[in-house]
């Protein structure tokens, strides 16, 4: 896999990733395989979803508490989960 082939496929190296592709090459180790293995070894970041307050302000009275705001979205999205599914 070369530059060709990473950028064909929207492989791009994180960070980390980046800096041992530099390693490998200033060593004259760096081959089409290691580049290869190190995309494919890449574990994607967990997601983090925040929704604000105020988003949220126009759906809850304000007697809700955050745990009782957390219930109901998911009440509402394993219901939305469910029409997807056909069930």
């Amino acid at each position: 896999m070369d530059i060709r082939n990473i950028q064909a496929n929207t492989a791009y190296p994180t960070p980390q990733q980046a800096e041992q592709l530099k390693q490998y090459s200033s060593q004259g180790k760096l081959t089409a395989d290691i580049v290869q293995l190190l995309l494919e070894n890449h574990k994607s970041a967990p997601r983090k979803v925040v929704i604000k307050q105020d988003r949220l302000a126009g759906y809850f009275e304000k007697e809700y508490t955050s745990r009782q705001i957390e219930e109901i979205i998911f009440q509402l999205l394993d219901e939305w989960s469910n029409k997807q599914r056909g069930e």
